[in-house]
């Protein structure tokens, strides 16, 4: 299983730690606590349109992507 860490998870869904914390205390997502430390599995985030974007993609579109001018002198 795949765990991230709470910090990691904030930034990813872009919401503070304390709404990961009402979430927990409301059932909508769950922490596995290693060491006092919160943590969540990659499998309980997919229910997150963003975090089904990055864990399934292959960033091919993002790689293939070209500047439309160049930008520099």
């Amino acid at each position: 299983m795949d765990l991230i860490n709470e910090y990691e998870v904030s930034n990813l869904l872009d919401v503070p730690l304390h709404r990961l914390d009402t979430w927990a205390n409301n059932g909508k997502l769950i922490p596995v606590e290693l060491n006092g430390v919160k943590k969540y599995s990659k499998e309980s985030l997919l229910k997150f349109d963003i975090a089904n974007e990055v864990f399934n993609s292959t960033w091919n579109e993002f790689i293939n992507i070209k500047p439309k001018k160049n930008i520099l002198p």
